[in-house]
């Protein structure tokens, strides 16, 4: 299975598991969030995705659109305007995944992270899409955005570090550092 389908896949089932549906802009920034803190949850520094912040339209993730087409033609989601669902199909085929293993481990990780980002207002969350230094050049430059060496991204590295303390868990570090920034973003208005 494709990387990048394969994250989308896992964020629909656990969207899907919150009994929610989700629009479409607000998919393509949780996936940004995802790629942002990527290297931090899962040690992984490669970037897997191509992120383009245009001015109209916010953070666009290349072939974003053709991995929907082909999850919605094989029936595993079902689009409504821009409210996109998991269907049954999608739930069955990932509660037949093995138990153990990276892609249970994957499936684990997505379900928390769609579950903290879903504790939070919208609005907060994507202010730190769109005030992130990162973002806010490479709109200005209509450019591509290197997700590993973004601001945030780097952030949470520094901040994780200055705990100083391995046995606390990643997602734990991952959900006070949101709440740094929103508080952050927040008091600077």
């Amino acid at each position: 299975m494709e990387s990048f389908q394969e994250t989308v896949m896992l964020f629909m089932y656990a969207i899907g598991n919150l009994s929610l549906d989700i629009n479409r802009f607000t998919l393509q920034r949780y996936l940004y969030l995802y790629y942002v803190t990527r290297s931090f949850l899962q040690n992984d520094s490669s970037d897997a995705v191509n992120i383009v912040f245009d001015k109209h339209l916010g953070v666009q993730i290349l072939s974003f659109s053709e991995v929907l087409d082909r999850l919605e033609a094989k029936n595993e989601i079902e689009i409504r305007d821009n409210k996109i669902s998991a269907t049954t199909n999608l739930m069955q085929k990932i509660n037949l995944f093995s138990k153990e293993g990276e892609l249970h481990d994957k499936k684990e990780e997505t379900i928390s992270f769609v579950n903290l980002l879903t504790s939070y207002d919208d609005d907060l969350i994507f202010s730190l899409i769109f005030k992130e230094p990162s973002a806010t050049e490479a709109e200005s430059r209509n450019e591509n955005i290197i997700v590993s060496k973004s601001k945030l991204s780097q952030l949470l590295t520094e901040f994780y570090e200055q705990i100083n303390n391995e046995t606390i868990n990643k997602y734990d570090v991952l959900s006070h550092w949101l709440n740094f920034i929103i508080q952050k973003v927040v008091s600077e208005g």
